[in-house]
Protein backbone atom coordinates (compact mmCIF):
# COMPACT_ATOMS: atom_id res chain seq x y z
CA UNK A 1 0.00 0.00 0.00
CA UNK A 2 1.99 2.93 -1.22
CA UNK A 3 -0.56 5.44 0.11
CA UNK A 4 -0.06 4.42 3.74
CA UNK A 5 0.67 7.40 6.00
CA UNK A 6 4.16 7.60 7.45
CA UNK A 7 4.65 7.33 11.20
CA UNK A 8 5.27 10.60 13.02
CA UNK A 9 7.63 10.92 15.98
CA UNK A 10 7.11 7.75 18.03
CA UNK A 11 7.98 9.58 21.23
CA UNK A 12 5.68 12.53 20.59
CA UNK A 13 4.08 14.05 23.65
CA UNK A 14 0.37 14.07 24.30
CA UNK A 15 -1.27 15.75 21.27
CA UNK A 16 -3.06 19.06 21.80
CA UNK A 17 -6.33 17.86 20.26
CA UNK A 18 -6.65 15.08 22.83
CA UNK A 19 -7.88 17.52 25.46
CA UNK A 20 -10.79 18.42 23.19
CA UNK A 21 -11.47 14.77 22.49
CA UNK A 22 -11.72 13.79 26.15
CA UNK A 23 -13.50 16.96 27.34
CA UNK A 24 -16.92 15.22 27.59
CA UNK A 25 -15.39 12.60 29.90
CA UNK A 26 -13.90 15.31 32.08
CA UNK A 27 -17.27 17.03 32.37
CA UNK A 28 -19.39 13.96 33.20
CA UNK A 29 -17.38 10.76 33.77
CA UNK A 30 -20.26 9.02 35.53
CA UNK A 31 -22.46 9.33 32.45
CA UNK A 32 -19.97 7.45 30.29
CA UNK A 33 -19.10 4.97 32.99
CA UNK A 34 -22.75 4.01 33.33
CA UNK A 35 -22.96 3.50 29.56
CA UNK A 36 -19.81 1.40 29.28
CA UNK A 37 -20.71 -0.78 32.26
CA UNK A 38 -23.87 -1.91 30.54
CA UNK A 39 -21.55 -4.25 28.62
CA UNK A 40 -19.79 -7.22 30.20
CA UNK A 41 -16.06 -7.17 29.35
CA UNK A 42 -16.03 -10.88 28.56
CA UNK A 43 -18.53 -10.21 25.76
CA UNK A 44 -16.45 -7.32 24.43
CA UNK A 45 -13.30 -9.44 24.22
CA UNK A 46 -14.92 -12.79 23.37
CA UNK A 47 -13.74 -12.80 19.71
CA UNK A 48 -10.10 -12.57 20.85
CA UNK A 49 -10.01 -13.83 24.43
CA UNK A 50 -9.04 -17.37 23.48
CA UNK A 51 -5.76 -15.98 22.12
CA UNK A 52 -4.87 -13.97 25.24
CA UNK A 53 -1.77 -15.09 27.12
CA UNK A 54 -3.01 -16.76 30.27
CA UNK A 55 -2.56 -15.13 33.66
CA UNK A 56 -0.58 -14.51 35.67
CA UNK A 57 1.34 -12.09 33.46
CA UNK A 58 1.71 -8.35 33.02
CA UNK A 59 -1.14 -6.75 31.06
CA UNK A 60 -1.52 -3.11 30.08
CA UNK A 61 -4.91 -1.67 29.14
CA UNK A 62 -4.40 1.46 27.02
CA UNK A 63 -7.14 4.11 27.04
CA UNK A 64 -8.67 2.27 29.98
CA UNK A 65 -11.58 4.65 30.54
CA UNK A 66 -13.42 3.97 33.78
CA UNK A 67 -11.50 0.76 34.37
CA UNK A 68 -14.25 -1.65 33.35
CA UNK A 69 -11.91 -3.92 31.40
CA UNK A 70 -8.91 -3.38 33.70
CA UNK A 71 -11.04 -4.54 36.63
CA UNK A 72 -12.12 -7.62 34.68
CA UNK A 73 -8.54 -8.48 33.73
CA UNK A 74 -7.36 -8.10 37.32
CA UNK A 75 -10.11 -10.49 38.42
CA UNK A 76 -8.79 -13.02 35.89
CA UNK A 77 -5.39 -12.93 37.59
CA UNK A 78 -3.42 -10.49 35.43
CA UNK A 79 -1.06 -7.89 36.89
CA UNK A 80 -2.72 -4.83 35.38
CA UNK A 81 -1.43 -1.41 34.38
CA UNK A 82 -4.10 0.98 33.14
CA UNK A 83 -3.27 3.99 30.95
CA UNK A 84 -5.87 6.74 30.75
CA UNK A 85 -5.37 10.43 29.82
CA UNK A 86 -8.60 11.66 31.45
CA UNK A 87 -8.08 12.57 35.11
CA UNK A 88 -11.83 12.43 35.73
CA UNK A 89 -12.10 8.90 34.37
CA UNK A 90 -9.10 7.74 36.39
CA UNK A 91 -10.70 9.03 39.58
CA UNK A 92 -14.05 7.53 38.61
CA UNK A 93 -12.34 4.18 38.03
CA UNK A 94 -10.56 4.18 41.37
CA UNK A 95 -13.82 4.90 43.22
CA UNK A 96 -15.70 2.17 41.38
CA UNK A 97 -13.02 -0.48 41.67
CA UNK A 98 -12.10 0.22 45.29
CA UNK A 99 -8.95 0.42 47.39
CA UNK A 100 -8.32 -3.33 47.36
CA UNK A 101 -7.38 -3.21 43.69
CA UNK A 102 -3.71 -3.32 42.76
CA UNK A 103 -4.21 -1.83 39.29
CA UNK A 104 -1.47 0.72 38.53
CA UNK A 105 -3.04 3.83 36.96
CA UNK A 106 -0.89 6.03 34.71
CA UNK A 107 -1.66 9.35 33.04
CA UNK A 108 -0.35 8.71 29.54
CA UNK A 109 -1.62 8.65 25.95
CA UNK A 110 -1.00 7.75 22.34
CA UNK A 111 1.02 8.20 20.22
CA UNK A 112 4.10 8.05 22.42
CA UNK A 113 3.06 6.16 25.57
CA UNK A 114 6.20 7.78 26.95
CA UNK A 115 5.64 6.81 30.62
CA UNK A 116 5.33 3.06 30.08
CA UNK A 117 8.26 2.34 27.77
CA UNK A 118 10.61 0.96 30.41
CA UNK A 119 8.70 -2.24 31.17
CA UNK A 120 7.59 -4.62 28.39
CA UNK A 121 4.17 -6.28 28.65
CA UNK A 122 3.09 -9.78 27.69
CA UNK A 123 -0.52 -8.66 27.00
CA UNK A 124 -1.69 -5.31 25.66
CA UNK A 125 -5.32 -4.36 25.16
CA UNK A 126 -6.82 -1.35 23.41
CA UNK A 127 -10.62 -1.14 23.36
CA UNK A 128 -11.67 1.79 21.17
CA UNK A 129 -8.64 3.81 22.22
CA UNK A 130 -7.89 4.83 18.64
CA UNK A 131 -11.19 6.67 18.16
CA UNK A 132 -9.72 9.86 19.61
CA UNK A 133 -6.39 9.65 17.77
CA UNK A 134 -5.99 11.50 14.48
CA UNK A 135 -5.17 9.28 11.48
CA UNK A 136 -1.73 10.88 11.12
CA UNK A 137 -0.90 9.74 14.70
CA UNK A 138 -2.32 6.23 14.45
CA UNK A 139 0.68 4.59 12.82
CA UNK A 140 3.04 5.96 15.45
CA UNK A 141 0.59 4.80 18.12
CA UNK A 142 0.66 1.25 16.77
CA UNK A 143 4.46 1.42 16.63
CA UNK A 144 4.44 2.34 20.32
CA UNK A 145 2.42 -0.78 21.06
CA UNK A 146 5.08 -2.85 19.29
CA UNK A 147 7.75 -1.14 21.38
CA UNK A 148 6.08 -1.91 24.72
CA UNK A 149 5.27 -5.53 23.84
CA UNK A 150 7.77 -8.06 25.07
CA UNK A 151 8.99 -10.71 22.63
CA UNK A 152 6.12 -13.11 22.16
CA UNK A 153 3.76 -10.51 23.61
CA UNK A 154 0.29 -10.08 22.16
CA UNK A 155 -1.77 -6.99 21.37
CA UNK A 156 -5.58 -7.12 21.25
CA UNK A 157 -7.19 -4.15 19.48
CA UNK A 158 -10.77 -3.04 18.80
CA UNK A 159 -11.27 -0.46 16.04
CA UNK A 160 -14.56 1.40 15.80
CA UNK A 161 -16.26 1.31 12.41
CA UNK A 162 -19.29 3.50 11.89
CA UNK A 163 -20.76 6.95 12.17
CA UNK A 164 -18.90 9.29 14.52
CA UNK A 165 -20.45 10.36 17.80
CA UNK A 166 -21.52 14.02 17.32
CA UNK A 167 -20.70 14.76 20.96
CA UNK A 168 -17.06 13.75 20.55
CA UNK A 169 -13.98 14.47 18.48
CA UNK A 170 -13.84 11.06 16.81
CA UNK A 171 -11.58 9.87 13.99
CA UNK A 172 -11.68 6.97 11.54
CA UNK A 173 -9.35 3.99 12.03
CA UNK A 174 -8.86 2.20 8.73
CA UNK A 175 -8.44 -1.55 9.43
CA UNK A 176 -6.58 -2.07 6.16
CA UNK A 177 -3.98 0.44 7.27
CA UNK A 178 -3.64 -1.19 10.69
CA UNK A 179 -3.09 -4.61 9.13
CA UNK A 180 -0.44 -3.24 6.76
CA UNK A 181 1.30 -1.26 9.51
CA UNK A 182 1.31 -4.30 11.79
CA UNK A 183 3.11 -6.35 9.14
CA UNK A 184 5.51 -3.49 8.42
CA UNK A 185 6.53 -3.26 12.09
CA UNK A 186 7.02 -7.02 12.33
CA UNK A 187 3.86 -8.13 14.08
CA UNK A 188 2.29 -11.45 13.22
CA UNK A 189 -1.48 -11.17 12.74
CA UNK A 190 -3.03 -14.03 14.71
CA UNK A 191 -6.65 -13.06 14.11
CA UNK A 192 -8.48 -10.38 12.17
CA UNK A 193 -12.26 -9.97 12.26
CA UNK A 194 -14.13 -7.27 10.38
CA UNK A 195 -17.44 -5.53 11.02
CA UNK A 196 -18.48 -7.33 14.17
CA UNK A 197 -21.74 -6.22 15.86
CA UNK A 198 -21.76 -3.59 18.58
CA UNK A 199 -22.26 -4.94 22.10
CA UNK A 200 -24.68 -2.07 22.85
CA UNK A 201 -26.79 -3.01 19.85
CA UNK A 202 -26.09 0.18 17.89
CA UNK A 203 -26.74 -0.68 14.24
CA UNK A 204 -24.67 2.27 13.01
CA UNK A 205 -21.55 1.07 14.89
CA UNK A 206 -19.48 -2.02 14.06
CA UNK A 207 -16.09 -3.19 15.32
CA UNK A 208 -12.93 -4.52 13.69
CA UNK A 209 -10.81 -6.84 15.84
CA UNK A 210 -7.07 -7.51 15.63
CA UNK A 211 -4.88 -9.85 17.62
CA UNK A 212 -1.20 -9.24 16.97
CA UNK A 213 1.94 -10.92 18.26
CA UNK A 214 5.47 -9.60 18.48
CA UNK A 215 7.75 -12.44 17.35
CA UNK A 216 10.24 -14.01 19.77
Amino acid sequence: MSDLPDAKDLHASRPDYLDRAIAPYEQDPQKYSALWRQIEPDKVWAPLFGLFHKPPCALIDVAAGDGRDAQFFEAQGYSVTAVEPSAALRECAKKQIGVASKICWIDDAFPGLVKVRQTPFKMITVAAGFVHIMPEDQKASLASLYDIAEKGGRVAILLRDGKPDPQHLVFTANPDYFSAWAKEFGFTILRELRKQPDALGRKEVLWNYLMLERPN
